[in-house]
């Protein structure tokens, strides 16, 4: 039994030094960019309404195609998605 909980302790301390190590990844990189807030560039509207410059306006096709073959199924289709 003693090796069992050993190897929860292992493990246990190896995940939470992955998730430090994740948020400090992360703190660095939202420290770094902070989603960029200020530039009109990066706007999440100008994305969302479509007006954004090509490569971020290009994100919205995914979503678009998915909504379009969504709405062009039947209800009974629908209902079981």
């Amino acid at each position: 039994m003693p090796d069992l909980k050993r190897k929860f302790v292992d493990l246990s301390l190896l995940a939470f030094a992955f998730y430090l190590c994740g948020a400090a990844a992360f703190s660095g990189y939202f420290a770094k960019w902070a989603l960029r807030d200020g530039d009109a560039r990066y706007d999440a509207v100008a994305v969302l309404d479509g007006t954004a410059v090509q490569p971020f306006a290009y994100r919205r096709l995914v979503p678009a195609l998915a909504n379009a073959v969504n709405d062009s199924l039947p209800a009974s289709v629908q209902e079981r998605l």
